[in-house]
């Protein structure tokens, strides 16, 4: 979805086609939600929401898999920064609330649990 651009490689004379951010970044960065003007209460609920359609949508699931996704509040941010135990995992729903470093793929769990 969006740009693509060839460039030749110093292996072979074939060229690569990826995405653009591909080609500078070996992974995708972290999906964070940061919720705003929401209390505790209403928070709770909007990460259940996002936690069940991470689990129920077939493309948002197959996307989990290798994407690492969090939701926070922004008070929290504010008070604790990104670095805070405030991230609330849409993959793990048993995990308590981590830095954004500790936030896991589906992939990661799959791999755990076997």
């Amino acid at each position: 979805m969006g740009l693509v651009r060839s460039i030749p490689s110093i292996d072979t004379p074939r060229k690569s086609v990826l995405p653009a951010w591909q080609q500078r970044y070996p992974a995708f960065p972290r999906l964070l939600f940061v919720l705003a003007d929401t209390g505790e209460r209403a928070a709770r609920r909007r990460v259940r929401d996002l936690q069940a359609i991470a689990d129920s949508h077939p493309m948002v699931t197959r996307m989990l898999m290798s994407v690492t996704a969090g939701v926070a509040r922004l008070p929290d941010l504010e008070e604790h920064g990104p670095s805070g135990p405030v991230w609330h995992s849409l993959t793990d729903h048993r995990r308590a609330r981590c830095n954004a470093w500790e936030l896991s793929p589906y992939g990661h769990l799959i791999r755990s649990s076997r």
